[in-house]
């Protein structure tokens, strides 16, 4: 992770050398050892360490995290995903909740991304509600026949760095895989509400927790068993519990 970091400040630092002048994290082996890169690579950055056990020292960061997680639940309880699946995509889901914080809020009439970069983002142009089902149209080499269907079911996860602001991360629900396509047509449903099943119910429990200057809330979930959704009259129901979903 420090090469990663190491990396990314370079980055920071070709645009300005006055990007990144101060870095303050916990004691940890893995900060320990990135502060000795950055010394190496002489990129003029003052690393000071938190003192143990006293998070509110780097309080901001530390509620900032305790937010993301919130909106990661948030997010995965709207899509109607099971235990499984949040096992699995909670990684995609906290990046996606990540940049769309920075493209949508805007406390100072920019947002974050506009101000970093100085131009707004083309995906704001582009959103989608994580979880959302599309079709991921099928553009094969070879003719098939006529009857077979041109497109397979997919879920929405994310958008992909480096590419244009309409490529989307897509886990392909057939061969369980995530995908980079443009390809798509959003059915403007969710998961849950595509396959008629409901996720694990969370009910929240709130702890305070004193920080330096305030007092900030860190959500706790107990998940109930998963629940199925009886679907509407005349709608088939995708018997989607039942398919071999491992391969």
């Amino acid at each position: 992770m420090s090469n990663e970091v190491v990396e990314f400040i370079k980055k920071l630092k070709a645009k300005d050398p006055k990007n990144a002048m101060f870095l303050r994290m916990d004691n940890a082996n893995e900060n320990v050892a990135l502060k000795s890169k950055l010394e190496k690579e002489c990129l003029n950055v003052q690393v000071e360490f938190s003192s143990p056990n006293t998070p509110q020292q780097n309080g901001q960061v530390e509620r900032s995290f305790a937010t993301l997680w919130g909106r990661v639940r948030a997010m995965l309880n709207d899509s109607g995903v099971g235990e499984e699946m949040r096992n699995e995509l909670w990684a995609e889901c906290a990046s996606t909740a990540t940049k769309f914080c920075n493209l949508t809020s805007k406390p100072h009439g920019k947002s974050p991304y506009e101000i970093f970069h100085n131009k707004p983002s083309k995906k704001e142009k582009n959103l989608r509600i994580f979880g959302e089902i599309g079709i991921k149209v099928t553009r094969a080499q070879v003719h098939h026949e006529k009857l077979n269907n041109k497109g397979s079911e997919c879920f929405f996860v994310g958008y992909e760095d480096n590419h244009p602001q309409d490529a989307y991360r897509v886990l392909d629900l057939k061969n369980r895989t995530i995908m980079i396509t443009r390809d798509v047509r959003w059915l403007g449903k969710t998961f849950g509400e595509y396959f008629g099943v409901q996720g694990p119910k969370i009910i929240d429990h709130t702890e305070m927790e004193e920080s330096d200057d305030e007092n900030y809330i860190i959500l706790r979930a107990e998940r109930t068993q998963e629940k199925e959704v009886e679907p509407k009259k005349g709608v088939q129901r995708h018997d989607y519990q039942k398919q071999s979903f491992d391969g």
